[in-house]
């Protein structure tokens, strides 16, 4: 009898991962997926269905050898439920998540712990992948090189390593997502703008300027990627002090956050606000020329040739301009790399340490190389 479980944790997350595995898991497949296309690859989309009833949009990702599969679905509760009633009245045996997670140790907990926190397709496949046991693999392999003491294995090891530790913001990302600051002045649209983002009403909105006193966080997909994002009281000179310690802890966490979008209202002239132009001075901000549903007071190309910053032109109301900005955002973290699925890449700190050490340890000492690459299988 297949077995299965639902690897992500309960509640109203933006995605739901179930894996079934054992015999018969390839003809169970057939009984419960109605494919969209009549490809056969290892990636695959369409229905689950149950009969003539269709359950949910998903993408199945099919074991090799078919002696398993995941399925990726919306989130929530009510989908959770319905999937694993779904898997119990088709005969599959339902279990603990980590009985049908795969390969076991440290690197596979750590990306079962990644799937049950991730937001975005991108994450889920990311942590699905991670839990073949590629990094894993990659470990023992080197161990292996330097065990043969050849005169060539520390170099070849070092390479390795380098396009390993490569990788690393890239994975990393995914385990501690890049935080991205909304700031400029208040009625900019900046909590508009956050939830056309977030595609709900996370923020409140108001015609009233200074609606958002304190910084707003929420996570985030951007076209699959998972951010954690901060709306932000107005930047401006004031005299009232809660509004006062609204843009000072702004202004903090602007020298903290990964990406900063300067959000000003396009259809008026530019801001004169000393307080602004300490956010512009930040390296890597997108200026966002908001409210273009009113028209602009403002020349994007001039005023990108002045800031020296990309300009961008939305409306958060409309949606218009809105992907331009998602590109300009994701362009600023490490999720301008390659594709998600196609290398082994570390994705915690602990892994990098691991692999740090192995490093600083391969000319001196390769015996403490392999015990720093022996650390990564094992707590």
């Amino acid at each position: 009898m297949p077995q299965g479980a639902c690897l992500t944790a309960p509640g109203e997350g933006g995605l739901h991962v179930f894996r079934v595995v054992g015999d018969g898991a390839g003809v169970l497949l057939e009984r419960v997926f109605r494919p969209a296309n009549r490809g056969t690859g290892s990636l695959r989309y369409g229905h689950l269905v149950d009969g003539d009833d269709v359950i949910d949009e998903v993408i199945v990702t099919v074991d090799d050898g078919g002696r398993g599969f995941e399925v990726s679905t919306h989130g929530g509760s009510a989908m959770r439920d319905a999937v694993l009633g779904l898997l119990e009245r088709v005969d599959v045996q339902l279990v603990p998540a980590a009985d049908v997670a795969g390969p076991s140790g440290p690197i596979a907990r750590e990306a079962l712990e990644g799937l049950e926190r991730s937001h975005g397709v991108h994450a889920l496949l990311f942590f699905l992948a991670a839990l073949q046991g590629g990094l894993a693999a990659e470990a023992h392999a080197l161990s292996a090189v330097l065990e043969a003491s050849d005169a060539e294995a520390p170099g070849t090891v070092l390479r390795r390593l380098d396009v390993l530790l490569g990788r690393a913001a890239f994975g990393r990302a995914f385990t501690l997502p890049p935080t991205l600051l909304l700031a400029g002045p208040p009625n900019a649209g900046k909590s508009t703008l956050a939830n056309r983002l977030l595609g709900r009403d996370r923020c409140i909105v108001t015609d009233d300027a200074g609606t958002t006193r304190d910084l707003v966080g929420a996570p985030l997909s951007l076209a699959g990627y998972p951010l954690q994002l901060l709306d932000s009281a107005g930047v401006r000179t004031t005299s009232d002090p809660v509004e006062r310690l609204g843009v000072q802890r702004t202004l903090a966490a602007g020298k903290a956050a990964d990406v900063v979008v300067a959000v000003v209202d396009g259809s008026e002239t530019w801001p004169s606000e000393p307080l602004v132009d300490r956010v512009l001075r930040r390296p890597g901000v997108v200026v966002c020329l908001n409210k273009a549903d009113r028209g602009l007071a403002v020349d994007r190309q001039g005023l990108a040739q002045r800031l020296g910053r990309p300009v961008v032109v939305t409306s958060a109301l409309e949606g218009t301009g809105i992907d331009t900005l998602v590109d300009a955002i994701l362009f600023r973290t490490p999720f301008r790399g390659p594709a998600t699925r196609d290398f082994t890449c570390p994705f915690t700190d602990r892994q990098v340490d691991c692999l740090e050490r192995a490093r600083a340890a391969l000319s001196r000492d390769p015996a403490a190389a392999r015990l720093a690459l022996s650390d990564l299988l094992c707590f």
